[in-house]
């Protein structure tokens, strides 16, 4: 219920057996006490006995009567924009996922560059239909298949940006999407102009038709990889900025180490935030992970699913500590006699990240890719959401 505890002297008078509370709960105690959430029986607190059924729903009954706390706990979620990406499902599989998942806003791998500035069309009459019918955003990916050559060849001509353009508002036109999802990775830094004229203008053909466009950024880590990306000019011309917080450590990583660690992705999202408004900022969360050779990490390594690394962690002789500094477990196994190791991706390191999230009140929340969670990973984000947005 996110209160202090409150030390006073008064425990004593409220209870006959207040000697034989521990210390440390003593605060704790008189404040449920004074909240009115546990009264005691007969004077006596218990405190080394069980709690029954009828005592915990007594407790919870006197939740809900505090009216500023009933009302916020009835209220339904509000989560803002949830995106999940489509990889290497069928049609069947991610709606599947999406249903079991907290994700209103569906990008589907459709729509990608090629040689003859023809964008090419995967659509799926399907897809199209279920997103309509259960009120879902769809925002397709038009991506470049990190080809920095065939990127420059569009970006550096105003006719083939035109050309480009043409072709994604006719695809927006004809199946009436609800926006675009810019995907665009290795692109040149000599094309960073190029990129936000042909941002700036797919955002204004676009929102002619009423839709909206995104565009996914990797974390500004002053390297040439993300040169191209004008973040301010990206993030005023556009709906939305997904910032991609993952690949803290890279698949060919000479330095094995997480994907995703908490600080790394709090700083990387407090850059953004330096450039981009909350509104416009959604933060990308990693559904995987990846199993490192401790012998040669660069070329022995691999991603996994959650579902993946929960085997492994299974896995006879395996151990597994917590990290506090990067806010995750750490799983170590033998493989042909060899260590390696997993920083780990799970609802308690997912929720950390989500609640860090919250905290800035940022648009919301995208997840690579859809299928590599568990189960547990969208409760455990709803609950985190939810949680942070009480102010009681």
């Amino acid at each position: 219920m996110k209160q202090q505890p409150v030390e006073t002297s008064l425990l004593s008078s409220t209870y006959f057996d207040a000697a034989d509370i521990s210390y440390w709960a003593r605060p704790y105690v008189q404040t449920v006490y004074q909240l009115g959430l546990m009264r005691g029986s007969g004077g006596m607190f218990r405190p080394h006995d069980q709690v029954t059924r009828e005592e915990a729903a007594v407790m919870l009954d006197a939740i809900l009567q505090k009216k500023t706390w009933s009302e916020q706990l009835q209220r339904g979620d509000e989560l803002g924009v949830q995106l999940g990406w489509q990889y290497n499902s069928t049609t069947a599989e991610f709606k599947k996922q999406v249903e079991q998942s907290e994700v209103n806003t569906l990008v589907p791998r459709w729509f990608f560059l090629n040689s003859s500035m023809k964008v090419t069309d995967h659509a799926d009459p399907a897809l199209i239909s279920w997103a309509s019918a259960t009120d879902r955003q769809l925002w397709p990916l038009l991506g470049n298949r990190s080809d920095s050559a065939l990127t420059h060849q569009m970006l550096s001509s105003s006719a083939n940006r035109a050309a480009v353009i043409s072709q994604v508002a006719a695809y927006v036109k004809t199946y009436k999407l609800d926006g675009i999802n810019v995907d665009f990775e290795n692109v040149d830094p000599a094309d960073r102009e190029g990129l936000t004229a042909f941002v700036t203008s797919l955002t204004a053909t676009l929102h002619a038709l009423g839709a909206v466009v995104s565009v996914d950024v990797s974390p500004d880590l002053g390297t040439d990889w993300t040169d191209a990306f004008d973040y301010a000019k990206l993030g005023a011309v556009s709906d939305y900025m997904v910032l991609m917080g993952y690949e803290e450590h890279w698949n060919g990583d000479p330095k094995a180490g997480s994907v995703a660690s908490l600080p790394w992705v709090e700083k990387a999202l407090d850059t953004m935030l330096s450039e981009v408004v909350r509104a416009k900022t959604i933060l990308a969360l990693p559904l995987y992970t990846r199993d490192w050779s401790s012998v040669n990490p660069a070329t022995s390594s691999w991603d996994i699913t959650l579902a993946d690394q929960g085997m492994r962690a299974h896995a006879t002789g395996s151990v597994r500590r917590w990290d506090s500094s990067l806010v995750q477990y750490i799983i170590g196994y033998n493989s042909n006699g060899k260590p390696r190791y997993i920083w780990a991706e799970d609802s308690r390191s997912l929720s950390a990240k989500v609640l860090m999230s919250e905290q800035r009140q940022i648009a919301g929340l995208a997840y690579w890719y859809m299928g590599g969670e568990t189960a547990d990973v969208w409760n455990a984000i709803s609950n985190a959401s939810r949680f942070e947005s009480y102010n009681f």
